[in-house]
């Protein structure tokens, strides 16, 4: 018999919470499908208080669907989820279950946190106006970087991306890995993803590379420089 867990890519650890983000889901399930089976298969653990399904980029675009967030009444009701779904093998592939990198907003209302998450959500949403303003305009000096290479750097390039594919989606993917800084967009259909250290980028190009972004395109990661 095939050990489903051996298929699993290495996880990003994140503090324990009560939200849990789930990947890896199949797209051809249909949002309502996917609500219901989600909070049948999560509720055996504990109360859960929402299932949320990503739903485009917030201006009109295209779902970027395979990913969940469920979010659980208590934190010992999501830990025993996570170690107990992490793998299951959910409409034919095998989920992946880690702790979310934030606070969802219904537990951050619950616990008083609400206002100063929301202050720095604006705070973050400033910086990478600016960030990829700055990128705009240096993205001509940029242009003979933009082939990547296959030495390992701290920094990841994404080539041929798709024209509904912006800044926030690509930072939703890549801040669930370890060391994640920044996204630049240096030019159409091309950013940079940012890490700590090449062992950190190594292990997210490893995990993302060739993610479905779109029903016909998928994530092109290379090494910048």
């Amino acid at each position: 018999m095939t050990d489903v867990s051996s298929k699993i890519k290495p996880q990003p650890n994140f503090p324990p919470s009560q939200t849990l983000y789930l990947s890896n889901i199949d797209w051809a399930v249909k949002k309502p499908q996917l609500k219901r089976s989600l909070l049948s298969l999560f509720s055996r653990h504990g109360k859960v208080l929402d299932v949320i399904c990503l739903r485009g980029n917030g201006s009109g675009g295209k779902c970027l669907r395979g990913q969940a967030w469920v979010i659980f009444d208590s934190q010992s009701a999501a830990t025993q989820a996570l170690t107990a779904e992490r793998g299951f093998v959910f409409f034919g592939r095998p989920l992946m279950v880690n702790y979310s990198a934030e606070t969802s907003d219904r537990i951050a209302k619950r616990n008083g946190t609400y206002g100063q998450k929301t202050k720095e959500k604006r705070a973050a949403k400033r910086k990478m106006e600016e960030t990829e303003e700055g990128c705009a305009k240096k993205s001509a000096r940029t242009a003979e970087s933009n082939q990547g290479s296959d030495t390992p750097s701290p920094v990841l390039l994404a080539k041929e991306l798709p024209d509904e594919v912006t800044s926030v989606m690509l930072e939703m993917l890549f801040r669930q890995y370890g060391g994640y800084k920044e996204v630049k967009m240096v030019d159409k259909g091309t950013a940079t993803i940012e890490f700590g250290n090449e062992t950190e980028a190594t292990t997210a190009l490893k995990g993302l590379n060739g993610f479905k972004l779109t029903t016909s395109a998928t994530l092109d990661l290379t090494y910048y420089g």
